[in-house]
């Protein structure tokens, strides 16, 4: 399954960098350590990240909610750092500061938090674009996927914060293309190819299930369901597939469209799926909500990216109209706001409620 749409390469990629790094003004800007108890993320279940984390993965938690826990930012330039090439990952945060993102120079950049660099790290200087988004485990180690030196093929790594390797796992047995590594609440480190791929903190597997297709990259749920996405090529059609933490499926959903982005969990256990699909030579974009035993709760038109949720459910929303919608979680509109006629990137959400969204136009907009 390829992503069908991208953020622009550049402008896109690093305003939504940017809006994460101040989602986080508490921890970051300020350059203290957000206390253990702030790890405890309302309605998520974040217990195999790292405590005190800010920002430890993909879109914050897997449950990919898009929601903070630093409280908030006022909108001055503190820093910024030049990496060797475009940035096209997403940055994980670290309890003290450290800020970990890719680059297409095929690095791994630690950054401290008043913007100097830590260290950086590529495996035998693979020129290659590195795409994956790093994940913070609670034992403090960085898991991300790494160019191999054989090229065409990337190896899931577990690095020290020292930048020491604690151990890699070949792709053959990790799968390829590989997607960003998710962390579950007891540790275990998830990857998804053809097959969905269960490790456990030492990098030993412990189960992986045949999907007969590329999957996408997993949502786990406060109760451990394994939550992917499997795109047909040849019927057209797209399958939700819930996966208990023993590797077995408890069941899948049927659609139809193409998957652009991974599935994300509401703070009722909701599933959300975003798809795209060509009606009459017009392309349409849709937000489907699943009940958690699998079925429809509702779908909704014209959401051109993953929502991201506050602590009371209320779910935001970019559409390509340039608005920012907020709707609740029965589907009805609470409101809108216009932000941009220029694309915009997928809402991110402070502690305070803040909600901070991106526009190609280049700006950052925090509304309330």
């Amino acid at each position: 399954m390829q992503l069908k749409r991208s953020y622009s390469p550049f402008i896109s990629w690093f305003v939504l960098v940017l809006a994460a790094v101040m989602l986080v003004a508490v921890g970051i800007c300020r350059g203290k350590v957000i206390s253990k108890n702030e790890a405890a993320h309302h309605s998520t279940n974040t217990g195999g990240l790292q405590p005190g984390s800010p920002w430890p993965m993909l879109q914050h938690d897997p449950q990919h909610t898009g929601r903070g826990i630093g409280g908030g930012a006022k909108g001055v330039l503190m820093w910024k750092y030049r990496c060797g090439d475009e940035i096209d990952s997403d940055l994980a945060i670290s309890s003290d500061g450290t800020i970990f993102v890719g680059s297409d120079d095929g690095n791994l950049y630690a950054i401290n938090h008043n913007g100097t660099l830590k260290w950086k790290y590529q495996d035998n200087n693979q020129d290659l674009p590195l795409l994956s988004n790093p994940a913070i485990g609670s034992n403090g180690s960085i898991y991300v996927f790494l160019n191999s030196a054989s090229g065409g093929r990337s190896d899931l790594y577990a690095l020290k914060p020292n930048c020491k390797i604690k151990w890699w796992i070949k792709s053959g047995n990790v799968g390829s293309p590989p997607w960003s590594p998710v962390i579950g609440p007891n540790g275990t480190i998830y990857t998804v190819s053809d097959y969905l791929i269960a490790f456990n903190p030492k990098g030993v597997m412990k189960w992986k299930y045949n999907l007969g297709g590329l999957g996408s990259v997993p949502a786990i749920g406060s109760d451990g369901t394994i939550y992917t996405i499997l795109e047909s090529d040849e019927t057209d059609a797209c399958y939700l597939y819930a996966i208990k933490q023993n590797g077995t499926v408890k069941w899948k959903f049927k659609t139809h469209g193409d998957v652009s982005f991974p599935p994300t969990i509401g703070p009722n256990g909701s599933i959300y799926v975003e798809l795209h699909k060509l009606l009459n030579y017009h392309d349409l974009y849709y937000l489907f909500a699943l009940k958690q035993n699998g079925t429809l709760k509702w779908e909704i038109k014209n959401v051109s990216y993953p929502p991201a949720f506050d602590a009371n459910g209320t779910i935001y929303y970019v559409s390509n109209d340039g608005y920012l919608y907020a709707i609740n979680a029965e589907g009805t509109l609470k409101w809108k706001f216009y932000v941009s006629k220029h694309g915009l990137v997928p809402p991110a959400i402070g502690k305070n409620g803040t909600i901070y969204v991106g526009s190609d136009n280049g700006y950052l907009y925090a509304i309330k």
